[in-house]
């Protein structure tokens, strides 16, 4: 299967640092809940196959479990960002992605243009791509998750009244 042209950029940075993508469960669910079809559903599956480097038997199958630790943590980043960011109302499932950043925080890299709902307070920008659709223009950023602000950021939230 062949990138599409506007994502060569973002393909190139995968290959300069030897990453493989990954395609999370709840990135899948995310994408493609809006289908308002199961032809729709197979166009956004495709798109993903693309993406992802996928061969079409592993478009369906998980590749992160979603454990019950991931759901404790989400839940504590989400009461990380309510004392911290009181204008962040980041959605559920963004905080699991937070959370499942955080459990494989020394070899996974996020890869979203949704910047708003992954700050500077546990994220670390380490790159940002510019991709031209010719319809939109769309700045991809890539994020760590920054282990010692999220430590620093849970041992005050459990100190505070």
């Amino acid at each position: 299967m062949e990138h599409p042209k506007e994502l060569e950029g973002v393909r190139k940075e995968f290959e300069d640092v030897e990453a493989i993508p990954i395609l999370d469960e709840l990135v899948r669910f995310e994408y493609i809940r809006g289908a308002a079809s199961p032809s729709e559903i197979e166009t956004l599956k495709n798109f993903l196959m693309i993406l992802f480097s996928l061969p079409e038997s592993d478009i369906d199958r998980p590749q992160f479990p979603i454990l019950q630790e991931t759901v404790g943590t989400a839940a504590t980043i989400a009461n990380i960002y309510s004392k911290r960011l009181k204008n962040l109302h980041a959605p559920a499932i963004d905080c699991m992605l937070a959370a499942q950043m955080k459990k494989y925080y020394k070899s996974l890299i996020l890869v979203t243009s949704d910047h708003k709902d992954f700050p500077p307070l546990l994220f670390d920008r380490i790159g940002i791509e510019t991709v031209d659709t010719g319809r939109d223009i769309i700045n991809i950023c890539f994020y760590v998750f920054n282990i010692e602000n999220f430590e620093r950021e849970q041992s005050e939230f459990a100190q505070a009244t």
